[in-house]
């Protein structure tokens, strides 16, 4: 065999080696990703904003006033998916309307 064929079927054998292993190491990277998702409340819209270098956030979103808070610091709208330290108040016991800021 030729040095060329040679270094040709290292090559084939090193790009299967590589794409067993990425597949290996997707279904971890997903769980992780998705993992965060949940955890910082992470929208679409978010991640997949038109403008770089701003943080993906609708104009809606951006003058929308805080419906909730935990008396911490920690706000929601009330729109998307609720945030972490949502889940957990309702997890713990509360309900939204226990964490309605009263206007």
């Amino acid at each position: 065999m030729s040095k060329y064929m040679e270094l040709k079927a290292q090559i084939e054998a090193m790009q299967q080696q590589l794409e067993r292993v990425r597949l290996e190491e997707l279904d971890e990277q997903v769980a992780d990703i998705k993992q965060k998702i949940i955890a910082f409340g992470i929208t679409p819209d978010m991640l997949f904003a038109a403008e770089a270098g701003e943080p993906s956030r609708s104009r809606k979103d951006k003058t929308m006033p805080p419906k909730f808070s935990d008396g911490n610091g920690n706000t929601w709208a009330g729109k998307g998916p609720q945030p972490q330290w949502v889940r957990e108040a309702l997890a713990s016991g509360k309900t939204l309307d226990d964490l309605r800021i009263k206007a």
